[in-house]
């Protein structure tokens, strides 16, 4: 009977779990949906003068910031690495679904995950104009500080 119980409940826990993971290609979508007016829907007012301010998107995981430069604005998702997996398998998919192998976009990588550092820059390709880039994600790990350890997904405006 007790190994009946544990079995039920082992499987339900296994079931419950995976049921929880979330698909974030759609987060993405929403990313670029605003990304058409330099996210001034999500953003809210700078709490101080740095270049970031909050933004009115929630996600489940990591820190949402819009960043003002002087020649662009991005929407930065910054997620501790140990809780980015998942994130970074939808961002693979997202990449490989939407962009690769498409004329219109160049996917340029640099570094290793073994490394402990690796960018990854999509670029938009338009004719007689230098590749613009649009979204990039960035991997870092290291041992000596391993708070620091994230998976950074950037949006620039369009």
């Amino acid at each position: 009977m007790r190994t009946s119980i544990s079995t039920l409940l082992f499987t339900f826990c296994f079931i419950f779990c995976n049921a929880q993971q979330k698909d974030y290609k759609p987060l993405l979508d929403t990313f670029f949906l605003h990304a058409e007016n330099s996210f001034k829907n999500i953003a809210e007012e700078p709490n101080d003068s740095s270049a970031f301010s909050p933004c009115k998107l929630k996600a489940d995981v990591g820190e949402l910031k819009i960043g003002r430069y002087p020649y662009t604005t991005t929407l930065n998702w910054i997620i501790p690495l140990a809780q980015s997996k998942k994130i970074q398998t939808d961002v693979q998919e997202y990449i490989r679904t939407n962009v690769l192998g498409k004329p219109a976009y160049q996917i340029v990588s640099n570094g290793t995950v073994e490394e402990g550092y690796q960018t990854t820059n999509v670029y938009v390709l338009k004719e007689n104009e230098k590749p613009l880039v649009f979204f990039k994600t960035i991997y870092y790990k290291t041992e000596k500080e391993p708070e620091k350890n994230n998976f950074t997904i950037i949006t620039y405006e369009k």
